[in-house]
């Protein structure tokens, strides 16, 4: 077990962060090639995530307004439909 460097606080082997201090700890143990977080070449400060949220949100928007959208007309049709049924 190590100790951060500037509060002291023990810290366990899998952590990248003080959890007192929140001072990051760079340590030869993380590579670039671990997959602790979804980053860009391996760097935490380069997080993908918002690259993800930006493309991610307006897909999602969009998919379900489309949803709605056809609820809508699927709705409108079979309403016409049995209105039709009915009339004759």
């Amino acid at each position: 077990m190590d100790n951060c460097k500037y509060c002291g606080q023990e810290l366990q082997a899998n952590w990248i962060v003080c959890p007192h201090c929140r001072t990051r700890i760079f340590d030869e143990r993380y590579k670039p090639n671990d997959t602790l977080y979804l980053t860009h070449d391996g760097d935490p400060d380069k997080n993908i995530g918002g690259i993800l949220l930006i493309v991610g949100v307006p897909l999602f928007l969009f998919s379900l307004i489309m949803l709605i959208s056809n609820l809508y007309w699927m709705s409108y049709h079979f309403l016409n439909m049995v209105i039709e049924v009915y009339m004759t």
